[in-house]
């Protein structure tokens, strides 16, 4: 994974094809307690490119507290073929 940090922010590139093999994940996550204490409503900007026949799903998730039911991931997308 190439992560590119910039003043526009950041740029990420995961390579999906050899020698990635099918089941292996890749996961971006942020500091614990990120969201504790927030009120009101939060906004995640983000744009991705899915082309490709190996191309498996995207899934944007907030992860709760251990005991808390886990919400459905807030954004899902299977790969877009060629």
């Amino acid at each position: 994974m190439l992560i590119i940090c910039t003043l526009q922010g950041h740029y990420i590139y995961a390579e999906v094809s050899h020698p990635v093999r099918v089941g292996h994940q890749a996961e971006l996550r942020s500091p614990q307690g990120l969201l504790a204490g927030q009120q009101g409503s939060l906004q995640l900007t983000f744009w991705y490119h899915m082309m490709g026949t190996s191309v498996g799903t995207l899934a944007v998730t907030v992860v709760m507290a251990q005991g808390q039911q886990q919400p459905p991931p807030l954004f899902l997308r299977q790969g877009q073929g060629e």
